[in-house]
């Protein structure tokens, strides 16, 4: 019985060395615990992609006409092209003050529409068709293009030539007015 008696000694004795040994890792143990409360800025708050500063513009054999500037939109009226290598330059910026970076996502030319007036508009409109020129690119003459970024707090200038062949003789014999003459610019978050 002496055996029977040291067997279950012993194995008691292991019963409490492995609850002793549970209870101390427990008692060495911590738990550690991560919280956080996150929050995302709107994009109404951050976004403030717009024109800004235009200049009054520069001609050559041309009347400049005017020029109007909001956040979305440059307005340029009463440009008139009077001869062979006729132009008007007219340079302003884009600027991104808002807090996320911006890219040019589409740039459209818009088609423009042309009136002749009198028994020769017809063929009026079309030597003009022929023989006019819109260009939009950086002021620096760079391209500027679909892709274009702009990050944020940083401008770019651009610059609009509206031009009439200098290679040409022909001129409408009736006035043509140009209207719907432009682009629109579609910036999306980089």
């Amino acid at each position: 019985m002496s055996s029977h008696y040291f067997k279950s000694f012993i194995i008691v004795a292991i019963i409490i060395a492995i609850v002793g040994i549970s209870l101390a890792y427990a008692g060495l143990s911590q738990t550690l615990n991560i919280k956080t409360t996150t929050s995302v800025q709107s994009q109404t708050t951050s976004w403030n992609v717009h024109f800004a500063t235009a200049d009054s513009g520069t001609s050559t054999n041309a009347d400049k006409g005017t020029i109007s500037l909001t956040n979305t939109t440059v307005t340029i009226n009463g440009v008139v092209l009077k001869a062979p290598g006729a132009s008007v330059t007219y340079t302003f910026y884009v600027k991104n003050d808002g807090q996320v970076p911006a890219q040019l996502n589409t740039l459209t030319r818009l088609t423009p529409s042309l009136s002749g007036t009198g028994t020769t508009a017809t063929s009026d409109a079309t030597i003009v068709q022929q023989n006019y020129s819109c260009s939009l690119t950086q002021a620096n003459g760079s391209a500027f293009s679909e892709g274009y970024k702009l990050n944020s707090g940083s401008s770019v200038q651009l610059k609009l030539v509206i031009s009439y062949s200098a290679d040409t003789s022909s001129l409408p014999i009736g006035d043509v007015v140009v209207s719907n003459l432009g682009y629109t610019l579609n910036f999306v978050q980089a």
